[in-house]
């Protein structure tokens, strides 16, 4: 236990967090105050573990390549009384996992913006030739003020089939693995991690995983073989282009993943756009089918058509002499007139505001998703869309 104590350049002040193979801590450099977190390695490791060894300094060389604002900074490493450590950014937030468990699945606007920092950091490390290999919420700090931090490359370019399968593979780790790493292939790409990528977006939008298991092996063989429902059948708020972008994400064959990060963070930020342009559309057909004229403009339009007729014939509208009322003016037939008005008006609004019937919603149901319209699809799955109100009313 280091904490209170000095060790090597830094006072420790507070233990983050630790594992089998050594512990973070936040400390202080003495020299100028600056707050830094502190990962030591466990004495004694470093002569019985050369794979601990190995994986520690590859995260040190890892960092030493990266510079990313949405990337954990590395700002030295060395050795003190003989363990290991390196001093890196101090992220004074909370990881990701555990916001998810507090709050439960997120707004797709929250996952957009959340998914566009990650896409940068990955842009980032992949074009760096590093690949993560362990994306998953574990690994990504929030900052109170939104910001994404990526975190632990210990495993990036080193990992086997054999070392998942041993008691060091949980099965939270095995929920995020794409299929070619659970089948043990050697050359991964950068695509790999896209596939990561998907499962934490599906996890984010929808509050669970896309597939469940109960060990690190049946879910390596859920990655591979399974199949999930799409987000969009598990929650109705999610834009369609992000739900097909999810499913993208999360193809088998890595070629029919999209080409790179920077390709998704694209995706992404065209998805508000479009969802606002939607809408837009929506308002505007409204507003046109509004008549655009001046108050009292009927009553001028009568009144020159009066005025027409008496330059024309010099009469003005004839008047009926005053005497005797007419039938239709009388109170008995206003009466009469007046409860077939309000009986046909009833029936109107009866034949309007009737909730249609199951059969009814399904035909309209049936006939939308046939017509190919994917802008009346997307309106159909909205608050007060017909496929909205067949659900919530008679279910799948």
């Amino acid at each position: 236990m280091l904490v209170g104590q000095q060790f090597g350049p830094f006072t420790i002040d507070k233990e983050l967090g630790s594992g089998a193979m050594g512990t973070v801590y936040r400390g202080r450099y003495t020299k100028t105050g600056q707050v830094m977190a502190l990962k030591i390695m466990a004495p004694g490791i470093g002569s019985t573990n050369a794979a601990a060894v190995d994986r520690f300094e590859r995260e040190i060389a890892i960092l030493k390549q990266l510079n990313h604002p949405n990337i954990v900074r590395l700002y030295g490493a060395g050795k003190h009384q003989g363990m290991r450590y390196f001093a890196m950014e101090y992220i004074d937030g909370e990881s990701l996992d555990k916001v998810m468990a507090r709050r439960g699945r997120m707004t797709w606007e929250e996952v957009v913006e959340l998914g566009k920092q990650l896409c940068s950091a990955l842009q980032h490390a992949h074009e760096q030739g590093i690949i993560h290999r362990d994306l998953k919420p574990s690994n990504i700090m929030v900052l109170s003020d939104g910001t994404l931090k990526l975190t632990d490359f210990g495993i990036a370019k080193d990992m086997d089939l054999d070392g998942l399968t041993a008691t060091n593979c949980t099965v939270g780790t095995a929920s995020y693995m794409s299929p070619e790493q659970c089948k043990g292939e050697r050359n991964l790409t950068h695509k790999s991690d896209l596939y990561s990528l998907g499962v934490m977006f599906y996890e984010l939008v929808t509050g669970r995983k896309p597939f469940q298991a109960d060990s690190a092996m049946e879910m390596f063989m859920e990655h591979v073989n399974g199949t999930f429902e799409r987000p969009s059948r598990l929650v109705l708020d999610i834009p369609i282009w992000l739900d097909t972008l999810i499913c993208q994400l999360l193809e088998k064959d890595p070629e029919k993943r999209p080409l790179d990060a920077n390709m998704v963070a694209v995706a992404l930020g065209s998805i508000r756009e479009k969802v606002e342009a939607q809408q837009s559309a929506g308002v505007e057909a409204v507003r046109r089918r509004l008549i655009d004229r001046a108050p009292g403009q009927k009553r001028i339009e009568e009144e020159d058509k009066d005025a027409a007729r008496v330059l024309l014939t010099g009469k003005g509208k004839s008047k009926r002499k005053r005497g005797k009322k007419l039938f239709y003016e009388k109170v008995w037939f206003q009466a009469i007139g007046l409860v077939l008005a309000l009986g046909f008006v009833v029936t109107l609004l009866y034949l309007a505001f009737r909730p249609p019937s199951a059969d009814e919603l399904y035909q309209q149901v049936k006939a939308l998703m046939q017509s190919g319209d994917l802008d009346k699809q997307v309106e159909a799955i909205g608050p007060n869309g017909v496929i909205t109100k067949y659900i919530l009313k008679y279910g799948n």
